[in-house]
């Protein structure tokens, strides 16, 4: 297979080539499949069913063999310095369509966990829970049985709606969070109105959940930049083997998921961890602006880089660049401080304070974050006010936009 857009094509939604060009539909895709499994084995990783709330719902992981050889021998690993780190994915189909662009240069560096989220791939639940939430506990309590306490989460799209509850429901225990694509709290109904109605869409459900061929292109059409093609037999293949188990449980949670979108709750308190955002110029799900608008609501503990000429999922679109700006990043020293340690906070943006004085300044910062987002109700652009600062490129065609709102 061709290493640039036939792995590109198979991570979305399971476009699938032969390498003469010839289809295979529906074997092509399973067969692809089976190859991605062998990879995420090559990287170090070990497939796992983990039960957890008495059996009540069964997570399928992708784990260190190290972890799970420890858990089947009623042991954990001593913590690391360097938290493992849990990948979250987007909706669609099972966690190995979506990191395998990913798996082996973070398995070099890092302790991977890849769930499948709850009603995707191969996990399962007799939960009648439906919400991101639950799913957030889902994966810490998946954690829990390898003795993870400390972790960091990166998290694209629906898995960093995930992600944004994991840092809310456990702040002593996730140490830094990646949101692609992600706007999480921030997104106001008439905003997202606008996204539906610049798309031409009524909702998002015959998109994440097709049963045809036109929309589930029509999908691969919001994901991508650049769409590439994809043969007809493939997608009918992709169809039946991704999307025919758990679809009214998926359904039911994007149902969910658009009614938080129409009456989104108020923001949440601003996030102690370090939080770094990674956005595709070219986002038509969740545009850039909102990516700025979550950068400004976080303050100045979190990060936006920009990835020029990427769509709703850089981290298909273009690995490479993904790949080194989130690893770096999650490698790095935090650089948010705990008051407690009674040193200097240094701040995402950079600057530093003094942590006796700090109070008065950060709550006041926060006010005035608050008070742009609320105004920001009529629009985004008319109401919130940001300046870039030095920009980078840290790999290819890759631009780091260090937004700081200004009163």
């Amino acid at each position: 297979m061709n290493p640039g857009w036939g792995d590109k094509l198979a991570l979305c939604l399971g476009g699938l080539c032969s390498p003469c060009g010839g289809c295979l539909g529906t074997p092509a895709v399973r067969m692809y499949g089976k190859y991605l499994k062998k990879q995420f084995n090559k990287a170090g990783l070990v497939e796992e069913q983990v039960d957890i709330d008495g059996g009540e719902t069964s997570m399928h992981m992708w784990v260190p063999k190290k972890f799970a050889d420890a858990r089947k021998g009623g042991r954990t690993i001593e913590q690391q310095k360097q938290p493992p780190v849990v990948l979250l994915h987007a909706f669609g189909p099972g966690a190995i369509w979506h990191w395998n662009a990913q798996v082996k240069d973070f398995c070099k560096r890092l302790d991977v966990f890849i769930p499948d989220l709850p009603f995707f791939g191969e996990s399962t639940s007799r939960s009648n829970q439906r919400s991101e939430t639950w799913e957030a506990e889902c994966v810490k309590k998946a954690l829990d049985q390898y003795g993870v306490t400390t972790f960091d989460a990166v998290g694209i799209s629906y898995g960093g709606f995930v992600g944004y509850r994991l840092a809310q429901l456990y702040p002593n225990n996730l140490r830094k969070v990646c949101l692609t694509d992600s706007p999480g709290v921030v997104v106001t109904k008439e905003e997202w109105q606008n996204v539906l109605k610049d798309l031409g869409l009524k909702d998002m459900l015959e998109t994440l959940l097709p049963d045809n061929r036109k929309d589930m292109r029509a999908g691969i059409g919001l994901t991508f930049h650049k769409p590439p093609p994809v043969p007809g037999c493939i997608l009918d293949g992709a169809l039946k083997v991704m999307f025919g188990d758990g679809l009214d449980e998926r359904r039911e949670l994007v149902e969910h998921l658009m009614r938080f979108l129409d009456n989104p709750e108020s923001p949440l308190g601003r996030y102690r961890q370090e939080c770094l955002l990674v956005w595709g110029e070219f986002d038509r799900v969740f545009p850039l602006p909102l990516g700025q608008k979550l950068k400004a609501f976080l303050g100045p503990s979190a990060e936006l880089v920009v990835i020029k000429k990427g769509g709703h999922q850089p981290s298909v679109e273009m690995p490479k660049e993904y790949n080194k700006i989130v690893l770096d990043w999650l490698t790095a020293e935090p650089k948010v401080m705990t008051e407690a340690t009674g040193k200097p906070v240094v701040e995402a943006d950079g600057y530093t304070r003094n942590p006796g004085s700090s109070d008065s300044a950060a709550e006041t910062g926060e006010a005035i974050a608050a008070e742009k987002l609320d105004g920001n109700r009529g629009g985004l652009a008319e109401h919130m006010e940001t300046s870039l600062g030095e920009a980078r490129a840290p790999a290819g065609d890759v631009e780091l936009a260090r937004q700081t709102l200004t009163s």
